[in-house]
């Protein structure tokens, strides 16, 4: 029996070391892996950021088409109201002259039934 002891005390001791070993190896890699999911986290948010960049200056280029449009729109809006006020003034002209005009615009206001 002291024999056996004897012989496994040897390899208990190396079984432990080995343990240890795997032990700190395991550490070691769970380090590394932490090291190396922390950096792609990094370059990750980077690329996220310089799309986010990109798309902020779509957005201001968005807007500022927007503005301009909206200008566009009011100027051709205005133009209507202009035009169509002289179209108004020349029926007029013919109705007190006593000619019945051949065509007449309809009203229209600037919300159609569809957008109500």
């Amino acid at each position: 029996m002291i024999s056996v002891f004897v012989f496994l005390k040897p390899t208990r001791r190396k079984i432990n070391a080995e343990a240890k070993h795997l032990e700190a190896s395991a550490k070691h890699q769970e380090a590394e892996a932490e090291e190396h999911t922390l950096d792609n986290a990094f370059k990750l948010l980077d690329r996220m950021k310089g799309q986010m960049e990109e798309q902020n200056k779509k957005y201001v280029d968005l807007e500022c088409t927007n503005a301009r449009f909206k200008i566009y729109i009011g100027r051709a809006l205005k133009r209507i109201e202009y035009l169509m006020q002289g179209i108004t003034r020349l029926i007029e002209q013919l109705e007190s002259n006593l000619i019945k005009p051949v065509w007449r615009p309809e009203d229209w206001t600037l919300e159609s039934d569809e957008d109500k």
